[in-house]
């Protein structure tokens, strides 16, 4: 009976350390796949136009350039602004003014340089430096009064709306000077890397037409 006793206490152990084992290894693999679930995620989340929207909105309120130029591509956003208002910055000039709007838009991409460079320097709280060309500061400065530049900030991102292969960011932003909000509607495209960069702000022309209603009346008023 002690021979028997002797020999069955490391069988239990062994089945005891067994069931450890098997526990361990299902603990462990169940904290892996939760752990490449979240990388998963995180990545997926990463490569959406929400989290782009985020992240537009966090480099705007830290001043952070480099992060503000990953998701707004600001050649062809500033590119289809410059199109979109060069009728607006020409100056009245009666029957040469298809001429003049023929010179402003060939003036479209050193002026797009110059309104990224302007942009950084605003980031970056620098002193604006002058501009080498004059006929591109007029122009710019001509841009910047219709824009309402100065006076406008980005009060908050309202909604995010898939169209197709491309996403709608609607974002409202105040103007100072005449005391009102705007509703821009921006276009956000994929880029070929998966992540997300506002393109081009699509009621851009309606707002220009709106200000400039406003700003008017706000002349009257005065």
């Amino acid at each position: 009976m002690q021979v028997s006793d002797t020999a069955s206490a490391p069988k239990g152990s062994l089945m005891i350390s067994k069931k450890r084992l098997w526990t361990f290894r299902l603990l462990s693999a169940a904290v892996i796949l939760t752990a490449a679930a979240a990388g998963w995620y995180i990545l997926y989340w990463m490569k959406t136009p929400e989290y782009a929207a985020g992240m537009i909105r966090e480099s705007y309120e830290t001043r952070n350039f480099p992060l503000f130029q990953h998701y707004v591509d600001l050649p062809v956003l500033y590119g289809a602004l410059y199109d979109d208002a060069a009728e607006q910055i020409a100056p009245d000039r009666g029957s040469s003014n298809s001429l003049v709007l023929w010179a402003i838009k060939k003036m479209k991409d050193p002026a797009v340089e110059e309104m990224i460079r302007q942009t950084q320097e605003e980031f970056e709280k620098k002193p604006a430096s002058a501009v080498n060309d004059p006929w591109t500061e007029e122009l710019l400065n001509r841009l910047k009064s219709r824009v309402g530049t100065a006076a406008l900030t980005l009060s908050d991102i309202i909604s995010i709306e898939r169209a197709g292969q491309n996403a709608v960011l609607s974002v409202r932003v105040h103007d100072g000077d005449l005391n009102r909000e705007f509703i821009w509607k921006i276009e956000m495209a994929q880029s070929s890397d998966g992540s997300w960069k506002a393109v081009k702000i699509i009621n851009f022309r309606d707002y220009l037409d709106k200000r400039a209603q406003l700003e008017a009346q706000h002349s009257k008023k005065e």
